[in-house]
């Protein structure tokens, strides 16, 4: 650690314009712009109404200028009501996961069975898993290179939906699940 009561020999008030030589230089010249600055400072917080009047005021501007016109929008929308709103959304989500972990959901006892997924190199198999056999990865034989696999059709689901895809190197019980 760098001693609190650094000065750096030759650091005058003026040497501010090239950048410091060294650690010690940086940190003496933190320092001193630290001790200049106020013990407390008070800045205004963004109100929907300065928000609103800055949108009524000015023309389009450039392309910067809209995404500052964006951020006064969002600053005027956010109210109390919408923070309350998050943080009951976030209270009821908490209770929710608390409630499924109070009831074992995917844990050791938990009565349901656990979805198979592919192994995790196989990624035409994730691609089948994830999105179905019309987004299915590229086939070795299509030029999909080292570690893509054949893909053959499994049979249609009770539901109606058409055929998936799947490695004939997993098991049946690793085989793409519909995407229903």
């Amino acid at each position: 650690a760098l001693p609190v009561e650094c000065e750096v020999e030759g650091l005058g008030e003026d040497d501010w314009s090239s950048p410091p030589s060294s650690a010690a230089e940086y940190l003496a010249r933190v320092r001193r712009e630290a001790q200049s600055l106020p013990e407390v400072m008070l800045a205004s917080s963004p109100s929907a109404p300065a928000a609103a009047e800055a949108l009524s005021s000015g023309d389009a501007g450039s392309a910067a200028q809209g995404r500052s016109r964006q951020e006064a929008e969002l600053m005027a929308s956010l109210d109390g009501e919408w923070q309350s709103q998050v943080l009951d959304d976030f209270r009821a989500l908490r209770l929710k996961l608390d409630t499924w972990r109070d009831q074992g959901f995917g844990g050791k006892d938990w009565p349901h069975p656990r979805v198979s997924v592919p192994p995790l190199r196989d990624v035409a198999a994730w691609h089948a898993f994830c999105f179905g056999a019309a987004a299915a990865a590229p086939t070795a034989a299509e030029g999909g290179g080292e570690g893509a696999s054949s893909l053959v059709p499994l049979p249609s689901d009770p539901h109606g939906s058409s055929a998936e895809t799947a490695d004939p190197t997993l098991g049946a019980s690793e085989a793409a699940p519909s995407s229903h």
